[in-house]
């Protein structure tokens, strides 16, 4: 079979089948066009969930007849001349395949004016042939429509999914790119409505703030050619999809495995293997240290470093949600916010935790202060200046203060502070051990008592000491002294179960984690336990001087606040 050339038409399309494969693919190129062309006003229309039509209208700088024309040549850009500025782009559009792709698989009909133009040109195609070329009255900036998309090309137009289904991925890619560009004027209509419409800010926590849940905390990193910025919800909020984590770099909406990972590493132990976290990072680096041209979508990039990106990011987002302290709000709402708390046992094996204090401890008394710090701040809130009203179902402590409500789950905020305690012993060497003036045999299985044995020094350095008796079982020579006698055979049992690779330190880290919230967990008060006042703000002051008291080592919320007029509004007041 002779070698020969493929047409032009055929080149297009299978450029087309690489550049976009839906509606929300187009409106990315589109919109990416509308941004570089610095528009502060985009609207987005679409039909049929973007099959039949997309219309994208913009105020940037618009175009002449010539420009508007030479735009569907293949790989004819505005955006880059040379080959040096290939690694340092800046804008999002620079390939020059969009157009002609688009416009290979679809009816396009384009108006746009510069703002020095006394005229509009109007430019129409059909399956990537020229149709119309004419003058028109019209407003600075473009108006692009895309109709009938994939209509020649009907084996990939099957794939496409249903109406609402595409709709809801334009929409979520709308508010990916309204938090990238915030002084942008986003809007989103289909069928003939209104469904998204995000108005200017002035930065993009402030756009954010608008579309995540009040239970964040906010990221600020900075370091030579590196700046990040983000908002991340409480882990109670983590998601079964990444679809709740929006990642951009240099203003680009993109999917990368290495920065999720690095946030899911940063939310250490309180979200489990298949959750993902709930909110945004934006990454601003030097345009020469990532390379953003390598994906067809422009949806991944490459960075020259991966480790420093990877370690500032999960350093960072650590950092962050240590100052979890304020309470979870009990939102109901919808777009990006969402409150559905993990359903996880506390004795789930699967599981890693936190913080603690030995249930048998005699606690302090500790008047409730009259302060009146505001409680929405993180670094503001106190326990202890709730006023305690009392216990219900033997684990949930009621409180209020001023005109909110909060029910704090006893037995999650002391294995919060337990895990606290247990983790920064083991990072100062300095185990808190009781020597068993009668230790004690646990029967296991083979297995498990090797899994045991495996790791008798990193056990030693949390206070446990163990050694053989035979195969099938282990002597207890020490416990933590935050435990009590009768539960460290049931805290045996439980890390019996699991095996560690230490060598890598992220595996150790995670083995740490999964120890310190073991013992956190059987050192804890349980539900059923009977506490005192004087044990309540005990355990309130114990809290206030922990990092992350507002939620457990599983992510789970350990205090959920409730406004009076969210109260009143159920019982019918208002």
């Amino acid at each position: 079979m002779r070698v020969k050339l493929l047409p032009d038409n055929l080149i297009n399309q299978i450029s087309a089948g690489e550049v976009i494969d839906r509606p929300s693919s187009v409106v990315r190129e589109l919109v990416d066009n509308a941004i570089d062309a610095k528009a502060t006003k985009i609207e987005v229309f679409l039909e049929d969930g973007g099959k039949d039509l997309i219309r994208v209208v913009d105020n940037g700088f618009g175009m002449k007849k010539d420009d508007a024309l030479m735009a569907f040549e293949r790989h004819a850009t505005s955006k880059i001349s040379s080959q040096e500025e290939l690694y340092k782009i800046n804008s999002l559009g620079f390939r020059g395949e969009a157009l002609p792709s688009i416009a290979s698989v679809s009816n396009v009909y384009l108006k746009s004016r510069e703002e020095n133009e006394e005229t509009a040109t109007v430019v129409e195609f059909q399956a990537g042939k020229l149709k119309n070329v004419q003058n028109s009255s019209g407003q600075q900036g473009t108006i692009i429509e895309i109709g009938s998309l994939f209509y020649n090309t009907p084996a990939r137009k099957k794939f496409l999914k249903t109406d609402k289904t595409e709709e809801r991925r334009v929409k979520n890619w709308i508010k990916q790119t309204a938090l990238a560009y915030p002084k942008v004027h986003f809007k989103l209509h289909s069928a003939n409505k209104e469904i998204l419409n995000f108005s200017p800010k002035e930065d993009v926590i402030s756009r954010a703030r608008d579309l995540f849940s009040k239970s964040s905390v906010e990221l600020s990193y900075r370091d030579h050619d590196l700046k990040i910025k983000g908002l991340l919800s409480h882990p109670s909020m983590s998601q079964r999809t990444r679809d709740g984590l929006t990642i951009l770099v240099n203003g680009r909406v993109v999917s990368d495995k290495l920065i999720l990972k690095a946030v899911k590493e940063g939310f250490s132990s309180t979200l489990k293997y298949q959750e993902f976290p709930v909110g945004f990072i934006d990454l601003h680096i030097n345009p020469e240290l990532v390379d953003v041209n390598v994906h067809p979508q422009k949806s991944e990039v490459r960075f020259v470093n991966p480790q420093k990106i990877f370690l500032s990011i999960r350093d960072s987002v650590h950092s962050a949600i240590n100052e979890f302290k304020a309470p979870v709000s009990a939102e109901f709402s919808d777009s990006f916010k969402k409150t559905v708390y993990p359903q996880s046992s506390i004795s789930d094996q699967n599981t890693f935790s936190f913080p603690l204090v030995n249930k048998n401890t005699n606690f302090e008394f500790v008047e409730p202060t009259n302060s009146n710090a505001g409680i929405e701040s993180q670094s503001d809130f106190k326990f202890v200046d709730l006023i305690y009203i009392g216990q219900a179902f033997n684990c949930y402590l009621f409180c209020e203060r001023e005109e909110e409500l909060f029910i704090v789950d006893m037995h999650a905020a002391h294995e919060r502070y337990n895990f606290n305690l247990v983790r920064n012993n083991f990072n100062n060497k300095t185990p808190d051990a009781q020597i068993l003036l009668l230790p004690k045999t646990v029967k296991l299985t083979e297995q498990a008592t090797q899994n045991c044995l495996s790791h008798c020094d990193l056990l030693l350095n949390f206070g446990l000491g163990l050694e053989q008796c035979g195969e099938d079982s282990v002597i207890i020579t020490s416990v933590p002294s935050i435990m009590s006698d009768k539960n460290v055979t049931d805290l045996v049992k439980d890390l019996s179960n699991s095996e560690y690779l230490s060598e890598a330190e992220a595996v150790l880290n995670k083995a740490v984690d999964y120890i310190s919230a073991r013992i956190a967990c059987h050192a804890s008060i349980r539900s059923g336990d009977k506490l005192s006042k004087a044990d309540v703000y005990a355990l309130f002051k114990s809290l206030d001087s922990s990092e992350f008291s507002s939620a457990c080592p599983h992510g789970r919320p350990v205090v959920i606040r409730f406004d009076k007029v969210e109260i009143e509004k159920w019982f019918g007041r208002i």
